[in-house]
């Protein structure tokens, strides 16, 4: 029987000689957040968004396109901006267009090809709430949709009613 014998910096020099080990940064999905931007149209008094709606609609396109990422999704207000739940993520290669309102209801329905955002509004005026949409329906500053992002994707809000008491 041999004995094999190293001193401690052979044993590293082989430890070190057989690792192939490369760290890489991956840059995994980011979530989809926003937030918003009102429009202060009148002098009323009343809070608005994130204070008052706590849901908003989105719906996702592929830009420039009427391809469907996600539709009618519920996203709800906190400190933090509004979030899906479940969480919404950006792809990784292509951008997106959004449209939006709030508060978001079921039976809401936008259509790409007319751009047309139809919702019903209840005959009980106290059941009627202050409807916002997204005013920039396929655009950013730029106008090339927007890409992954770890900010919140800034969107202006406008009254799509006005209650007056």
């Amino acid at each position: 029987m041999k004995k094999l014998i190293l001193t401690a910096a052979a044993a590293m020099m082989v430890l070190a000689s057989c690792t192939k080990t490369k760290v890489e940064s991956i840059d995994g999905p980011k979530e989809i957040a926003f937030k918003t931007i009102e429009s202060n149209l009148t002098k009323a008094s009343a809070n608005i968004g994130e204070s008052n709606n706590t849901t908003m609609g989105v719906y996702a396109f592929s830009h420039g396109t009427t391809t469907a990422y996600f539709l009618n999704t519920s996203f709800i207000a906190n400190t933090a901006g509004w979030k899906a739940s479940p969480s919404k993520y950006w792809p990784l290669t292509s951008s997106l267009d959004f449209v939006v309102y709030s508060p978001w209801m079921e039976s809401t329905v936008y259509d790409p090809a007319t751009k047309k955002l139809t919702f019903t509004i209840p005959d009980n005026k106290t059941a009627q709430t202050d409807y916002l949409y997204g005013a920039e329906y396929f655009n950013n500053t730029d106008g090339n949709g927007y890409y992954k992002t770890n900010n919140n994707v800034s969107v202006n809000l406008k009254h799509a009613l006005s209650k007056v008491t």
